[in-house]
């Protein structure tokens, strides 16, 4: 394989997982949602004595998962305020216009260099990049699986007071 086509296919591997990391998004937002949903249907439901003081332990607990998930996910999506500038490829015209000035100066063989050059900035930076969202995913991932684990004893314990009155 020559080397401007392992520059061009890593910088196009690095862009497509750019597409991806946003789409695997959905699925936190999503799950997000329904905690809280259940959340609140349990709180509005009425539960009273004990079972509400294990609720609201348990939700406390739930809370800060929660809040720790928002945040791994604001971090991989928004990245917290900071700006986070993925490098793209020049417009055509100006990779035109390179080389046809290189063509007057009979240098040719310089135009491949200058695109390896482009693809492999553009690659480190875009890698850096999605390092820092995927992370930040995998730890958002982490603390909804708390989340549900902590819904899923709210439920229970919602379940055995409407049992038992």
């Amino acid at each position: 394989m020559d080397r401007l086509q392992f520059y061009k296919e890593m910088y196009f591997k690095e862009s497509e997982l750019k597409h991806k990391l946003d789409e695997k998004i959905t699925m936190p937002m999503g799950m997000l949602t329904i905690v809280v949903s259940v959340h609140v249907y349990i709180f509005n439901e009425g539960v009273t004595g004990l079972p509400l003081d294990i609720i609201k332990v348990v939700s406390i607990f739930g809370g800060v998962a929660l809040v720790f998930c928002l945040f791994y996910v604001a971090k991989s999506m928004f990245n917290m305020g900071y700006t986070r500038k993925y490098k793209e490829l020049n417009q055509m015209n100006q990779y035109r216009k390179y080389d046809i000035q290189l063509k007057e100066h009979n240098q040719q063989d310089k135009y491949e260099e200058h695109l390896e050059v482009h693809f492999a900035e553009g690659a480190s930076i875009n890698n850096k990049i999605n390092i820092s969202r995927t992370e930040a995913l995998a730890y958002c991932k982490v603390c909804l699986f708390f989340c549900l684990v902590f819904t899923f004893v709210n439920a229970l314990v919602f379940v055995y007071h409407i049992a038992m009155n």
